[in-house]
């Protein structure tokens, strides 16, 4: 083997031992290869010493370049592991901080939500109205601050007819759109249609579906939450939204959980305020009755005495009012009542408070006043009301009314007084012919202690018996003869003596103590008729006058029937004579108890006829027999051409209708001449005779009378033809 071969395998078995010992010096191994086979073939020896020491050395560093290699690979592989696992920690950590932004957000949104509930809640609670506590809701609620509501809104309420919804509360609404929404019918533009679909309507933008809009319009979108109450509608919330609005399930929760608080708010405040009102309005008229009159008047008397002011109380009452129930009925009565009602608001000034205390009484509290001229002007207001009559179906009523009024300071300076001293006055305006008012004055008590006294004075007489009756003999000149009586009662006092009816008659009918006193009257004359027919005299007619109220009285007729068989008279010898004003009314209802008066065998007679208004074609419908011609038309008939022709067309009605007549009230010889020249033959009055005592109308009777035909006219025997 040559040197050059041996060289080659050296080199070759150098470079794999470089290769395997060291890996990694592989750059270095062509050097290094070159550098030991140098050293071998110069010196084996100094390979040994020299060189091969290197060669340990350098593999030993390359150990550690490897190890250090290895744990950089593995560091790099740790801090990438780590950094992979950082930013995955950081990206939960953005989750979480911004999951825990959310739930601060939500926490924040539902605590201002329960603030917002609360104050609410608190509000309701309060003595103030519904109005004002929706007002303050709607503030509350577009005050939140973490929601994107405009601070403008609206609250509507729905009408009791179930399709209407009326705004009651708003905020920053213009007022042309407050007036196109005052009144919003179910189904009509957003809110409308909430209210019949029932469920919150939600837009983004003003569209198609605002049905109302104006000019000048800004962009905006709309929540729209219906009020309910199970599936009643009691309203709809309506709050903006700046437009493009992407509607949110918070805001939408917190606008229904509201309207579900209002609902429960508006029910109880509702259910509260009907109960309020009907304790302190009159549930026929809907006016304040007489607990809210005294508090009203309260407060205007102290704002009168603190700005030096007058407070006027008018206290009126109608004149007749229960011919209207007696006659047509309470639901016609009630009615009447209504329109009246109707009317005197539509004239009270706004400032005034318009009471009805009951029956067809109403009152009147006028306050900011400075003179008494306006108090009056405020009355003649009153009257101003009833010119016009009142139509009630197919009935027209004329109503008349009497005021009385009383003035703070002068008249009372406390509710009480002034409503007493009003009363008094009102009592003053009827004795003083009605249809008028009266201001207090305090004479007014003396008359009305009087009247009290003169009540109870009246029914202690009903009790004790004191009535009595008298009788005016009826004539007929044409056969000189008496062909009836009429019974008049009177009240014998023991302290004060005879008493005539003029003075306690109204105060019977007022108090209704003319109806047992009626029944009173009517009972004597039968049984003194009857009386008389057994002792031999003349059978004859007596006349009793009937009250409205005794009329009206439902067992009237049977009362008659039991009077009459208790007395044992028989009917023909009855008559009963009624005013215009006790048959006017229903019609059907007067013929039918008139008819069954004449089916008894009663005779029936209109007093004072041509004093009412009775209509010829109602009178011919009546079963009358006759009509009986006012005095007061007898009185001027002398000097008078009207009465004159008034009696004169009375005649002809009654030849027309084929009913008997006779004149009341002759005095003079002139009268009777001026009546039998027109016609009529019978007559009554002080010419023939005064009302005379049971005994006076025997010795009246039982003389031979005759009357004389000729220029002195009188009766013939012991009396001249003036009254006995």
């Amino acid at each position: 083997m040559t040197v050059t071969a041996v060289i080659s395998v050296a080199e070759t078995a150098i470079m794999l031992l470089l290769h395997f010992v060291f890996p990694d010096l592989s750059g270095l191994a062509s050097m290094a290869v070159d550098t030991a086979i140098l050293v071998i073939l110069v010196s084996p020896a100094l390979y040994l010493f020299l060189f091969l020491p290197i060669t340990q050395e350098m593999r030993e560093r390359a150990g550690i370049e490897r190890a250090l290699r290895e744990h950089r690979e593995n560091l790099e592989k740790v801090v990438e592991t780590r950094t992979n696992e950082l930013a995955q920690s950081n990206l939960r950590l953005q989750d979480e901080l911004a999951e825990r932004k959310r739930a601060e957000e939500q926490i924040d949104r539902n605590y201002h939500a329960q603030r917002v509930i609360s104050a609410i809640l608190q509000t309701s609670l309060k003595q103030i109205p519904l109005k004002e506590v929706l007002e303050f809701s709607l503030d509350a609620i577009l005050s939140v601050p973490s929601f994107s509501m405009l601070k403008k809104g609206s609250i509507f309420l729905a009408e009791e007819s179930g399709d209407t919804l009326s705004l009651v509360a708003q905020r920053d609404l213009p007022e042309s759109m407050q007036i196109k929404c005052a009144i919003l019918p179910f189904g009509r533009c957003l809110c409308g249609r909430a209210a019949s679909t029932r469920k919150t309507v939600f837009a983004a933008h003003v569209n198609a579906e605002h049905e109302y809009q104006y000019d000048g319009i800004s962009p905006h979108g709309h929540y729209c939450v219906p009020i309910l109450l199970g599936d009643k509608v009691l309203g709809v919330l309506n709050t903006y939204v700046p437009d493009d609005h992407k509607g949110m399930k918070d805001e939408e929760q917190l606008l229904t959980m509201a309207a579900d608080t209002l609902a429960g708010i508006i029910e109880r405040k509702q259910a509260e305020d009907k109960i309020s009102h009907m304790a302190y309005h009159d549930p026929l008229t809907g006016l304040p009755n007489r607990a809210l009159l005294i508090d009203r008047l309260d407060q205007a008397l102290a704002r009168a005495q603190r700005q030096n002011g007058l407070v006027a109380v008018l206290f009126i009452d109608f004149d007749h009012f229960k011919l209207i129930n007696d006659t047509l009925g309470h639901i016609t009565g009630d009615e009447v009542l209504k329109a009246v009602a109707e009317r005197l608001s539509r004239h009270t000034r706004k400032t005034d408070t318009l009471v009805r205390q009951g029956g067809d009484e109403f009152t009147i509290i006028a306050q900011d006043l400075k003179r008494v001229e306006d108090i009056i002007k405020i009355a003649e207001g009153v009257f101003a009301a009833f010119k016009e009559p009142f139509e009630v179906g197919e009935h027209s009523f004329q109503i008349t009314v009497s005021m009385g009024i009383s003035i703070y300071p002068g008249d009372g300076e406390d509710e009480e007084t002034l409503l007493k001293n009003a009363d008094i006055a009102m009592y003053a305006a009827k004795e003083d012919g009605r249809n008028s008012y009266q201001l207090y004055n305090p004479v007014m008590n003396e008359k009305l202690l009087k009247r009290l006294k003169l009540e109870n004075k009246l029914r202690k007489a009903l009790r004790n018996d004191e009535f009595l009756l008298h009788y005016q003999p009826q004539v007929d000149i044409a056969i000189g003869k008496v062909v009836g009586i009429e019974a008049l009662v009177r009240w014998q006092n023991p302290e004060e003596g005879l008493i005539f009816p003029g003075e306690f008659i109204p105060v019977a009918e007022e108090t209704g103590l003319i109806v047992p006193l009626g029944e009173w009257v009517l009972r004597a004359a039968c049984r003194q008729n009857r009386m008389w027919q057994d002792e031999g005299l003349k059978r004859m007619t007596v006349s009793v006058n009937i009250s409205m109220r005794q009329f009206r009285q439902k067992d009237f007729v049977s009362t008659v029937a039991r009077i009459l068989e208790e007395t044992g008279l028989e009917p023909k010898y009855l008559e009963l004579e009624l005013t215009e004003s006790v048959i006017m009314g229903d019609a059907e209802v007067i013929i039918k108890i008139l008819q069954e008066l004449k089916a008894m065998g009663i005779r029936l007679a209109i007093d004072d006829f041509g004093t009412g208004y009775s209509s010829l074609v109602y009178l011919k419908r009546m079963p009358i027999d006759m009509l009986k011609i006012d005095q007061s038309f007898v009185r001027d008939i002398v000097a008078d051409p009207n009465d004159a022709a008034i009696i004169r067309a009375t005649i002809q009605v009654a030849r027309s209708l084929n009913l008997d007549f006779i004149a009341e009230g002759v005095e003079t010889d002139e009268q009777l001449e001026m009546l039998r020249g027109l016609g009529c033959y019978k007559m009554q009055g002080y010419l023939f005779s005064r009302p005379l005592p049971p005994q006076g109308v025997m010795g009246f009777l039982r003389k031979e009378w005759r009357l004389v035909v000729g220029s002195q006219a009188g009766f013939s025997g012991d009396c001249s033809g003036t009254a006995i």
